[in-house]
């Protein structure tokens, strides 16, 4: 996993607002052609990747990101990225493998930055259908389908049609 491209996608944006948005953004960052090496699995709440897990906590650690916890409402917690450490990015990025990185990750901030925007719901119900399509290998009709049993909610919601364009989007300008 690459641990350089993790804080940079979250130093292109002021925060990533919680760790299921975080795991929703880069597996599509992946889907779409960026080289981050992550294994991702169907989870509860769509595609996860423990070793995206493992990274976040070895920069938080190396105090590059900052964790911060606040409560969600719901009686849990909601954690939210920034970055803490710009200096470290930019040493690394003022090297010729870092230069190399920072130019390939590029071309892959904008897909960040507006998964970054969408309403987490759609992401998690998106990343889901993506993960069937791409993963599975069903075609997009189904892959539409078994999201709706998997995640309950009717096929033909707005909510799912949202997600369902999103990630024929996201597909398209990877193309």
């Amino acid at each position: 996993m690459n641990a350089y491209a993790v804080a940079k996608f979250i130093a292109s944006v002021d925060e990533v607002d919680s760790r299921k948005r975080l795991q929703k953004a880069l597996f599509f960052v992946q889907e779409a052609g960026c080289k981050l090496d992550a294994e991702y699995e169907l989870y509860l709440y769509g595609p996860y990747s423990r070793d995206l897990a493992i990274v976040t906590d070895q920069l938080e650690a190396a105090k590059i990101i900052e964790k911060q916890e606040e409560n969600n409402g719901c009686g849990g917690v909601r954690y939210r990225y920034i970055i803490s450490d710009t200096k470290r990015l930019e040493e690394f990025e003022a090297t010729e493998a870092g230069k190399k990185e920072k130019a390939e990750l590029e071309k892959f901030v904008p897909l960040f930055k507006r998964l970054n925007t969408v309403h987490l719901w759609e992401l998690e119900l998106a990343s889901t259908v993506a993960y069937y399509h791409r993963r599975v290998e069903l075609d997009w009709d189904e892959a539409k389908k078994r999201t709706a049993a998997f995640k309950k909610e009717a096929i033909d919601s707005p909510r799912m049609m949202a997600a369902e364009k999103l990630a024929h989007e996201v597909f398209q300008d990877a193309a």
